[in-house]
């Protein structure tokens, strides 16, 4: 089972209007954990606490400019339990230099076995506000 979904990004975009780095616009890379979440919680029906995204490369950067958005093709291809991940750039998809990212979305419930002492943080903390 595919599922294939699209998004055009623009400088204006909300994931990345305020992200520049040496005056560039592009995908933060924490944002592409929440989209691969997100997509699978509203596209694919998943429950995002049954899954843990694996080997995520990001192998290009994402970079929109003022003069030409980027229209980007995810792709979530079934295998097994897991779900393989890629999203390439939509308008040369073919060429395996236009892949941005790829990742594994593994059925997996995560167990915290840790809990954080919020009292022992604030005890320790060496500015109060």
């Amino acid at each position: 089972m595919n599922k294939t979904l699209f998004l055009n990004l623009s400088i204006n975009h909300p994931i990345i209007k305020n992200h520049r780095i040496f005056g560039q616009s592009l995908m933060p890379g924490l944002a592409y954990i929440d989209l691969l979440y997100q997509l699978a919680i509203n596209e694919l029906n998943l429950d995002y606490r049954d899954y843990c995204l694996k080997k995520m490369y990001i192998l290009k950067p994402l970079i929109v400019s003022k003069e030409k958005s980027e229209k980007i093709k995810i792709v979530f291809t079934k295998k097994q339990d897991n779900w393989m991940i890629s999203v390439e750039g939509a308008d040369d998809a073919d060429k395996k230099e236009n892949i941005y990212i790829s990742a594994e979305l593994h059925k997996t419930r995560i167990q915290f076995e840790n809990n954080l002492d919020i009292d022992s943080v604030i005890k320790k903390s060496t500015r109060k506000t």
